[in-house]
């Protein structure tokens, strides 16, 4: 069975969207009230209120091609806030707003129209963000008509890289998210670190390594195959980074052993602990042409030091 073309999400598809997968247009949000009319009058309401991690409001607009409005409601609910800043954290109070004053709004649409882009634009308010929601599938052609995806890109107001981190992180979190995009991006050149306001990611040739992000007023870690952590001190972001590094040593080996398969002989199969401390070693080398801090090395060598004894393990 063929499947027709893959149709753009209409604003009731983005809006169940967003409140589905909220992390995948940033982490941390929180929905406060859907529907809200802010001096919007005849126009259509705010699609939702928001709190990002950092206690800030988002008003977020979902829009389609069929929307002719889009700019006029954004503007008259952004004057509206703007004009009422200084009382919406005590008329809000389960928001619990720490900056009102600090408004972004978030317009989330599907193949905007450029005219629409640059209408939005040129209300230059104080902080704008667009994105962009595509979907397509795989296995089109199967009876089930295959699996949808979804892909979430920046038009205005985020770098293809990543946005820079948030005035509402603390400076303990943001030295620690920073701590971590750096001491990540020093194992390997080919390690891709992205992120929005509140979190960095770190993956490996589309393999997910391990993130960082800011919630609760903390920094919260994961490392893929592992837990939750929480990220109070920089010690505990040097253990993560060793976590992460195992892992890039662990997707390392898996490309060797497919190496194997495609005709190595058996007797290479007996340098594989030989390779797998290379790989380490190779790592701690890059890490020291970066000039990393004693306490790095010193976090480094601890992790060495676990492999040989795990290897010691294995062999006894």
């Amino acid at each position: 069975m063929i499947r027709g073309p893959v149709l753009p999400l209409l604003r009731d598809g983005l809006w169940r969207l967003l409140k589905q997968r909220t992390a995948l247009f940033e982490r941390g949000l929180r929905l406060v009230a859907e529907q809200v009319e802010l001096g919007t009058g005849e126009l259509a309401p705010v699609d939702g209120l928001m709190r990002d991690a950092g206690g800030a409001p988002v008003l977020v607009f979902t829009t389609d091609d069929r929307e002719t409005t889009l700019p006029a409601r954004v503007l008259a609910a952004y004057v509206f806030w703007v004009r009422n800043a200084d009382g919406m954290a005590r008329a809000l109070p389960e928001a619990d707003l720490r900056e009102a004053a600090r408004c972004r709004v978030l317009i989330i649409g599907s193949r905007l129209r450029e005219e629409t882009v640059q209408a939005l634009v040129q209300l230059q308010l104080g902080a704008l963000e667009i994105v962009e929601v595509d979907t397509f599938r795989l296995g089109a052609h199967e009876r089930s008509g295959g699996q949808e995806r979804v892909v979430v890109h920046a038009v205005h107001g985020r770098s293809a890289g990543g946005s820079a981190i948030d005035g509402g992180v603390s400076a303990a979190a943001r030295e620690h998210l920073t701590a971590f995009q750096q001491m990540v991006g020093r194992l390997d050149a080919k390690i891709l670190v992205e992120g929005d306001r509140f979190s960095r990611r770190a993956s490996f040739e589309g393999h997910m390594l391990g993130e960082c992000w800011f919630s609760d007023d903390a920094v919260q870690a994961l490392v893929a195959g592992g837990t939750t952590q929480r990220v109070d001190k920089p010690a505990d972001v040097r253990a993560v980074v060793d976590q992460l590094a195992r892992r890039y040593l662990d997707l390392q080996g898996v490309r060797a052993d497919e190496g194997k398969s495609n005709g190595a002989s058996v007797a290479d199969t007996e340098d594989e602990p030989q390779q797998a401390s290379d790989g380490l070693e190779a790592v701690r080398a890059s890490l020291r042409a970066a000039r990393l801090t004693r306490e790095e090395r010193e976090a480094l060598h601890e992790v060495t030091l676990d492999r040989d004894e795990e290897e010691r393990a294995g062999d006894s």
